[in-house]
């Protein structure tokens, strides 16, 4: 899916080259709510956040994670939710380790807090 391609690389170039990241990410994001795909453009949220939280802008990276919020509590996608809940709390006391990329349960990279 051309969407979730756009995400990860957005992932994977956060901590690289952020403009570009967010290129990716905001394609992503305009595909996924084009084609009104909830919870992907919930995650497309999520990974973004955590991109401006990486980046030190928490500002955005609020915004972003409490869009993400609201997509997964209205869905009820709890997992994703809980990591969203976590990446925000995050926000409030950062550390390197925060930001740190996991490899999720289904192979896709996102990043969560430990």
């Amino acid at each position: 899916h051309e969407a979730q391609a756009y995400r990860v690389l957005g992932e994977i170039h956060a901590s690289t080259d952020f403009s570009i990241a967010v290129d990716y990410l905001a394609k992503s994001l305009a595909i996924m709510q084009q084609i009104k795909a909830r919870n992907e453009e919930g995650e497309t949220e999520l990974s973004w956040g955590r991109a401006c939280g990486g980046h030190g802008d928490i500002a955005q990276a609020r915004a972003h994670l409490a869009r993400a919020a609201e997509i997964f509590e209205a869905l009820g996608t709890e997992r994703y939710l809980e990591w969203t809940r976590e990446a925000l709390a995050s926000l409030e006391t950062p550390t390197t380790e925060s930001w740190q990329t996991k490899e999720d349960t289904n192979g896709s990279i996102n990043d969560r807090t430990l």
